[in-house]
């Protein structure tokens, strides 16, 4: 039988009835489909120009929004920042940290810029 994805090696590899010889066979083939098929590691997104605070308690070095886009963090003397765009900061505010995230932006521009329009920097 041709296996054409990885999912169906492992659902075969799942069978407890399998000799040792075919699931070598099987393993040698999800080995050979994996690599074939492995994807390029995801893209970090340039800057946005919409800096948030990152919270001091988060020890995070990149947030991964909702489409799969990746923002790195950035170290500014002890403060660290990361571009993101409006909505992927009104994410992280409903998440489990967002009070946090909320506080750590006290006082700047950010929640201003977070409305749709012209903004001038």
């Amino acid at each position: 039988m041709e296996y054409d994805s990885v999912a169906q090696l492992d659902a075969e590899l799942l069978n407890p009835s399998l000799d040792i010889d075919r699931r070598a066979e099987l393993m040698a083939a999800r080995i050979t489909i994996d690599q074939r098929t492995r994807s390029a590691p995801p893209r970090v997104e340039a800057p946005t120009g919409f800096r948030v605070s990152i919270p001091a308690n988060l020890a995070i070095t990149d947030v991964v929004g909702p489409d799969g886009r990746r923002y790195q963090a950035i170290a500014v003397g002890d403060q660290r920042y990361i571009d993101v765009t409006p909505g992927v900061f009104r994410i992280l505010l409903m998440g489990p940290d967002g009070l946090d995230w909320s506080r750590a932006n006290e006082g700047t521009d950010v929640w201003e810029r977070m409305n749709p329009g012209f903004h001038a920097n």
